[in-house]
């Protein structure tokens, strides 16, 4: 083994999976799609709080060894309170993605890039283009990856 020092959660990655019934899903390259737009009052059937919190709660536990999903993650706890199916079909693409990292192992994910663009871009003032365009980012950096 090489020195240094080496984390892992790849065995709590895989727990999630089963605590969810994610663990034969279809895998995705990205972590949300890019043309979505999530809204507070959305009118789909309500989603039961209390394991939509869950699962978001450990997907936040999960940033700390995957920063890629960072931002997907930050979007979904905006609707904690009243989640809908759309927001948990949102949340459990998340699960597809991290499924996907947990087989291949290929998770790369531009961190210190996208907290510059980030910052660059923190500027301005339309939340849906800055959406659009960490989703678009993102989706780049996965495709060079793979």
């Amino acid at each position: 083994m090489n020195n240094g020092i080496f984390v892992s959660q790849e065995s709590y990655a895989k727990k999630v999976l089963e605590k969810f019934k994610m663990f034969d899903c279809n895998l995705v390259n990205t972590p949300m799609e890019g043309s979505l737009k999530l809204s507070k009052f959305d009118s789909g059937e309500k989603e039961d709080p209390t394991l939509f919190k869950s699962l978001v709660g450990s997907l936040r536990y999960l940033i700390s060894i995957m920063p890629g999903i960072m931002y997907v993650v930050g979007v979904v706890c905006c609707f904690m309170e009243f989640p809908t199916f759309t927001h948990m079909k949102t949340t459990k693409r998340i699960l597809y993605y991290l499924k996907g990292d947990v087989d291949d192992r290929k998770h790369t994910n531009g961190f210190v890039f996208l907290w510059v663009v980030v910052l660059l871009l923190g500027t301005l003032k339309s939340k849906s283009l800055l959406h659009f365009l960490l989703v678009k980012l993102s989706m780049r950096l996965q495709l060079l990856a793979h």
